[in-house]
């Protein structure tokens, strides 16, 4: 379950994915839900998740191009009464753009690719992921030396070292969420 409650920094600020204990269910071959069920946390499922039981390591790069988007803005793109409503707008709806002065238009590109509804069409790897977020971050560093805020620099940062871990490939490589 890739979301930002997982996601932990030790004193060095090394950043580690927690929580895997459903990876390691999953592999033992154990069915941890009834049929039918979808098993995490609804803000952070990519759109297969709500309509397929089709998913793969990608599903994992849409959450974190939700962590993403939720470190820039402060918020996630979509929010619902209930969890199906949000899996349904994660399927269904764009996702709304941050206003200019919020987040630069680079950095929003590299995050939008990670948040395409179809897998495809996604970031291939998390390595990719982060070359994205670090090319925009080079952008956004010429943006700050004119006077931009620190705040989304210092956000970015954080996910772009947080997909950037040289563990994280191999462990989204185990295909879940």
């Amino acid at each position: 379950d890739v979301k930002p409650q997982n996601i932990l920094l030790d004193e060095r600020e090394r950043v580690y994915l927690a929580d895997f204990g459903i990876a390691k269910m999953l592999e033992g071959g154990s069915q941890l839900t009834a049929t039918g069920m979808i098993s995490g946390t609804p803000q952070y499922m990519a759109p297969e998740q709500a309509v397929t039981n089709k998913v793969d390591a990608r599903a994992d790069i849409y959450a974190l191009g939700v962590v993403a988007y939720e470190l820039l803005t402060g918020r996630v793109p979509f929010a619902a009464d209930t969890p199906v409503a949000v899996l349904m707008k994660h399927a269904q709806e764009q996702v709304p753009l941050p206003a200019a002065h919020e987040v630069r238009e680079p950095m929003m590109r590299a995050v939008l690719k990670a948040l395409a509804k179809k897998p495809d069409d996604r970031w291939s790897t998390a390595l990719a992921f982060a070359e994205g977020l670090e090319a925009a971050r080079a952008v956004f560093e010429n943006y700050r030396q004119a006077g931009e805020s620190q705040h989304a620099s210092a956000a970015l940062a954080l996910v772009v070292s947080t997909v950037g871990a040289q563990a994280l490939p191999d462990l989204l490589a185990v295909g879940v969420s």
